[in-house]
């Protein structure tokens, strides 16, 4: 007793010898003070580079240390990543309605749901509130917008929500009694590259954490209170946060960080306090939701890949699960988990100018991201019909497909060299843990698709000269290649600024682009670099880009979205604008790949549009 009573409460008699500062700390009485295994090493080699002759007389000790680590440590204290098998989860249906049911929270009580429905047939959109049990859903919010991932307030009087309104990035925040009654409009957020992400309550229900654009490119999450106030929570340094889960107990704060090389880590860090530097862990390769487990210890990310458990310890993650667990929300116990289980089909619709459209390109899974070739007569576009997103080519008919990629990873924004012998992309392969690196591929599938770019950040959004002779893209700048791409050749910087999706003009002087999703306008630079800053195109300030754009000669055709969504087309010569035709007003775009290609004579547009969307919110019960 007296042993067991000196383990919990006294401090160990140690000495002050070097050796003794690393096993205080690995002796601490709070497990989430002492160092991981990882760290040990370090702290060792430290003490030995600054002690040298107190090393020589403890390196007896050290060895057996060693030994007992290797024999314990490893194969008893430390959590192995060993995948064990996997138990059957008991999965039931919360909701089964018409339509689309995303994004969840249970009430505190654990008796109540709250999730945003489209209303199936009767298109009453909005946050509805029903018994986790079963029964009639009840219409929360009302309005002529999409509200999106309520969440309920820690005393259950309450429930926030994200509302889009209007054509910009911009959410609003909505707050609204939980039985209903007069909303409250909190404040508004810029979200980056304009998708909603899951906002969460401050554990005295005061305010709310929420992701933000506040300034330049970081994407960070901030408390905000009921009166509108912000103040920065994290710290992403050029990444995006995103995602805020805090712990049951109210102490810690988990979320999700994209870092500037496109890599997605689970966070965490107090929540209380001035914001500090979290401890980031876990690459989950693009998860989509985070629950904490009873424990305090433990979170359950519903990643791409599936159901995973990582510990905030250590670091370690082992898979619980196969599957998508998209937007995954914990209740106030830790014992059930619910999420979203939806299925979307986007396909290639084909327009003429006049607006009259055909299916063109279609599979059970998601096609989009089309790109006409130079001569017309062949289409590349992005499909997940294997499985996986990969580049597929057909003829400009939409017939006889064949696939040309088999990254198993992610592709994106492909483009035609001017010969239209190869085809540039950029991506990443399976597993891979590097950033995003520019591809090239014979447009016949003939070889595999190689990378080309070099540096330490993210390549993205390829393009071809006008004259054929070289291959830029975007890495912290504007960079260009030969187009030989010699195995030597070295990229050449010529623009310090960021551009995206970007198009060479057709005398071979200009390069239009994009500037992201947060700055609206058409944009040029010198093909050949050497401008400081970017040039906006006049008459071209209030165009907004959600990556339906695409050029034909010096007419750019791009979908101004809004209420409405129009087709319009500029004239960057002669700066007229003029509208081609309105899109039905139940066309539901693909926001995030590119959406449009247009054909060289501009007779006809290629559009990514959604054709069948079904969700449903079900329920993982008692996971362990």
């Amino acid at each position: 007793i007296g042993t067991a009573h000196a383990i919990v409460h006294d401090e160990p008699r140690l000495g002050s010898k070097p050796f003794a500062v690393v096993l205080r700390r690995m002796l601490d009485k709070s497990p989430e003070k002492r160092p991981s295994a990882a760290e040990v090493p370090a702290l060792l080699e430290s003490v030995l580079v600054e002690h040298p002759k107190a090393a020589a007389s403890w390196m007896p000790a050290l060895a057996v240390f060693a030994l007992l680590s290797a024999a314990f440590g490893v194969l008893w204290f430390w959590p192995s990543n060993t995948q064990q098998p996997m138990e059957p989860l008991n999965i039931v249906n919360v909701t089964s309605l018409e339509g689309f049911e995303i994004g969840s929270s249970f009430s505190p009580d654990g008796k109540q749901i709250a999730f945003s429905w489209d209303g199936g047939p009767s298109k009453q959109s909005g946050i509805y509130v029903q018994l986790v049990a079963g029964g009639t859903p009840v219409q929360l919010s009302k309005a002529p917008s999409q509200d999106l991932f309520p969440v309920w307030s820690p005393d259950g009087m309450r429930i926030a929500f994200l509302r889009r309104e209007g054509t910009s990035p911009g959410l609003t925040i909505i707050v609204v009694p939980a039985v209903g009654g007069t909303e409250t409009r909190v404040a508004e957020v810029i979200d980056h590259q304009g998708y909603a992400n899951p906002l969460a309550w401050t554990p005295d229900g005061k305010a709310l954490l929420v992701r933000d654009q506040l300034s330049g490119d970081s994407t960070r999450i901030v408390r905000i209170t009921l009166e509108g106030a912000k103040f920065p929570v994290t710290s992403p340094h050029g990444g995006a946060d995103g995602i805020p889960t805090p712990s049951l107990d109210g102490k810690t704060l988990a979320f999700s960080r994209i870092s500037s090389d496109h890599r997605v880590h689970v966070c965490v860090q107090p929540l209380q306090g001035q914001p500090r530097e979290p401890r980031c862990m876990a690459p989950a390769k693009g998860h989509l939701g985070m629950a904490w487990a009873k424990d305090n210890r433990h979170i359950y990310v519903g990643a791409r890949s599936g159901l995973i458990r990582v510990d905030t310890v250590t670091g370690s993650e082992a898979k619980v699960a196969d599957g998508r667990y998209l937007f995954l929300a914990g209740d106030s116990r830790g014992e059930r988990f619910s999420f979203s289980y939806s299925y979307q089909d986007y396909n290639i619709w084909r327009y003429s100018e006049n607006g009259t459209s055909a299916k063109w390109i279609a599979a059970s899974d998601e096609d989009s991201e089309p790109a006409y070739s130079p001569d017309g007569k062949r289409i590349v576009f992005r499909s997940r019909r294997t499985g996986f997103n990969e580049l597929w080519v057909c003829e400009q008919d939409g017939s006889k497909p064949r696939q040309i990629t088999r990254l198993k990873g992610r592709v994106e924004s492909p483009r035609w060299s001017t010969d239209g012998k190869q085809i540039a992309f950029w991506g990443l392969r399976e597993n891979d843990e590097r950033m995003a690196q520019i591809f090239v591929v014979p447009s016949d599938g003939s070889a595999d698709a190689k990378p080309v770019s070099q540096g330490p950040d993210a390549a993205e959004t390829p393009l071809w000269s006008a004259d054929g002779k070289w291959l830029l893209y975007a890495q912290a700048g504007v960079w260009r290649l030969p187009s030989t791409l010699p195995v030597n050749a070295k990229p050449e910087k010529i623009a310090d600024f960021y551009i995206f999706d970007s198009f060479p003009s057709p005398d071979g002087k200009w390069i239009y682009f994009t500037r992201g999703y947060e700055v609206k306008g058409l944009w040029r630079m010198p093909a050949d670099g050497g401008q400081a800053e970017p040039e906006l195109i006049a008459g071209t300030g209030a165009v907004g880009n959600y990556r339906y754009l695409d050029f034909a000669g010096n007419v750019a055709t791009f979908i101004e979205v809004g209420k409405s969504k129009i087709v319009r087309r500029f004239d960057t010569e002669t700066q007229r604008m003029r509208t081609l035709f309105t899109l039905s007003s139940d066309t539901e775009l693909y926001l995030g790949p590119r959406g449009m290609a247009v054909s060289s004579d501009g007779r006809h547009l290629l559009i990514t549009k959604l054709d069948t969307r079904i969700g449903d919110i079900r329920m993982i019960d008692n996971l362990r």
